[in-house]
């Protein structure tokens, strides 16, 4: 009898597996149909996103990852809601019921958050193509549309089970439900369940909206500069309550989360050697550079580091790109760009600031990078538009 039970448990998950991936295909078809997208971009964002998924499946196989650990965890809890929490109890609070009500095993959980950042790159590109000259956009002669969209270390850093690939596909989501003034309710749904994945990136978010509001509102009253206090206490107190309300102590996870940060980075240290840096060797400038475009050939010592090189060279020519089209007119004019700027200003000097080890670096930055690509397009568009218009 459990002979049987484990063949209809093998079989299950390989009949779930491929309707998943048959599904992300069919929708991928679709998509392509309805917004004229090129059939063979779509399917080669397919091919590339999971290859990284079955890649980095197999990866933490064999050396345990988070991944490994958050499913473990989540099969051998004895009740769902024992597991609510913020960050990684999150994670493993998803992915109860995926393990125990659905029975996946842990390939098939992997490709469910997989297939969740593979919506987010769909939603990308979508958002990219919305851009009047987003095609027309070239380094070297080449055009880098989608190109950029292909990058390795964005894919592999946000298709795994875990926080990345969930924070990936609500961040676009936020995105999109910015610039297209979508309903607010969506965007609140947006914002707790990434309070949820990630809280500081909510707190960063909250003080890019406070400054775009004080700094570059004309019309700015005391009136307006009080309900931007009573919002900060409000904001934090809802924090707060959260916290509270999911028994997690605020200072306590501040202080637990840089623990952790701190014992990752001394294991990485001894196992990799020179990926730790003293901070205060480094000014802030410099550590925003690092936590950018490092590994970048130097000090390279496996293949991964050498493709994360090349990755990090088409990142720094594109961040080069888009500063010398900068335009504050551009930003005056459009507040959810500049809300979107502030954000990324704000997580790059605070991350670069608390900045110590350069692996953590290599995968936290994505949860910008979309941002940036995402802008670099819009600027140019707006400067083609202007050119145009001038002309």
């Amino acid at each position: 009898m459990a002979a049987f039970i484990d063949i209809v448990y093998i079989l299950f998950n390989l009949v779930f597996k491929l309707f998943l991936l048959a599904t992300v295909v069919f929708y991928c078809f679709k998509v392509s149909k309805q917004n004229n997208f090129k059939l063979y971009n779509i399917l080669l964002l397919f091919g590339i996103h999971y290859a990284f998924t079955f890649f980095y499946w197999y990866s933490s196989k064999i050396n345990v990852a988070d991944s490994t650990k958050y499913y473990l965890d989540a099969s051998e809890a004895t009740s769902w809601f024992s597991l609510i929490g913020i960050s990684t109890d999150f994670i493993k609070f998803l992915t109860y019921p995926l393990v125990h009500y659905l029975q996946l095993d842990y390939l098939a959980v992997f490709l469910v958050y997989s297939t969740l950042s593979f919506v987010g790159f769909i939603k990308l590109y979508k958002l990219i193509l919305s851009f009047e000259y987003s095609t027309t956009l070239k380094i070297l002669g080449i055009p880098i549309f989608p190109l950029v969209l292909f990058l390795p270390g964005l894919h592999y850093w946000t298709c795994a089970l875990g926080k990345d690939s969930l924070a990936f596909f609500v961040v676009v989501f936020f995105i999109e439900h910015l610039v297209n003034n979508k309903s607010k309710s969506g965007m609140l749904l947006i914002i707790t369940v990434l309070l949820l994945i990630r809280p500081y990136l909510v707190i960063f978010m909250f003080i890019a909206f406070i400054l775009n509001i004080t700094l570059f509102k004309s019309n700015f009253t005391f009136k307006k500069g009080f309900l931007v206090f009573f919002s900060l206490i409000i904001g934090f107190i809802s924090i707060k309550v959260l916290f509270n309300y999911l028994n997690v102590d605020m200072m306590s996870y501040v202080f637990d989360r840089a623990s952790k940060l701190s014992r990752i980075a001394s294991r990485r240290l001894e196992a990799v050697g020179g990926s730790y840096i003293v901070p205060d060797n480094y000014n802030i400038f410099h550590k925003m550079y690092l936590y950018l475009f490092t590994p970048l050939f130097i000090g390279a010592k496996s293949i991964m580091q050498i493709i994360a090189s090349f990755e990090n060279l088409f990142l720094l020519i594109l961040v080069i790109k888009y500063v010398f089209s900068f335009s504050l007119k551009f930003y005056k004019k459009h507040t959810h760009f500049r809300f979107i700027l502030m954000y990324c200003l704000i997580f790059l000097i605070i991350k670069a600031y608390m900045l110590f080890n350069i692996g953590i670096a290599v995968r936290q930055k994505f949860m910008i990078v979309p941002f940036i690509i995402y802008l670099l397009f819009a600027q140019y568009s707006y400067n083609q538009i202007q050119k145009q218009y001038e002309g």
